[in-house]
């Protein structure tokens, strides 16, 4: 996983693999951020925008149970 940085309220953030698995296992557990994962230079990317502390801290919690386990549902 890799941050791009950025001067605006949201960050890009690249995932190495299974962008769009993660979206939707985000999505599952109330998390909506924009899935820009499609061909080209936005392949495996996400949009994440910034919230308030409580909402990147569940984020967070959420991001990193996803991609350490195996499977993204």
């Amino acid at each position: 996983m890799t941050p791009f940085p950025t001067d605006t309220n949201f960050i890009l953030l690249w995932v190495e693999k299974g962008a769009t698995a993660v979206f939707k296992a985000l999505r599952k557990r109330g998390i909506l951020v924009k899935n820009l994962d499609r061909p080209g230079p936005l392949k495996n990317c996400l949009r994440v925008t910034i919230g308030t502390p409580k909402e990147n801290e569940e984020f967070l919690k959420e991001l990193k149970n996803i991609l350490t386990t195996d499977k993204h549902g």
